[in-house]
């Protein structure tokens, strides 16, 4: 595995917890194992969308996503996310459970097979 990616998956287990193999896999996931353009010029792990009314680390908006000036403020900004929607991170979340959440709270448009799909193929690399 990439050293940068060592480190990514270091980061997220040590703000993320028990939880954080299934946000590192959401990750993968989101950044086409970390090679889309959001992710390389928008420093963007999660495909985020420039926040309006809570609290962000992103410094701006670059093709209708969030700009980060690091990979560590992507990370925050995400938990802040789930913060502001009331995340249970005590919880013992299944992946099904967790795509079916983030269905819930608006994050994604795919559908929910494919998203989850993409998280348990990420949980590969979790």
């Amino acid at each position: 595995m990439n050293p940068n990616l060592i480190q990514i998956r270091s980061k997220i287990r040590t703000v993320f917890g028990k939880v954080a193999p299934l946000i590192f896999g959401q990750a993968v996931h989101e950044t086409g194992y970390f090679r889309s353009d959001i992710y390389l010029n928008n420093r963007n792990l999660f495909g985020m969308k420039l926040a309006r009314v809570r609290p962000t680390t992103a410094i701006g908006e670059r093709s209708g996503h969030a700009v980060y000036k690091s990979i560590d403020d992507s990370i925050r900004d995400f938990e802040l996310w789930l913060i502001y929607n009331k995340f249970d991170f005590s919880r013992d979340w299944t992946a099904e459970d967790y795509a079916g959440w983030l269905k819930l709270k608006g994050y994604y448009e795919d559908d929910y097979a494919n998203y989850l799909k993409g998280i348990k193929n990420g949980l590969k690399y979790a």
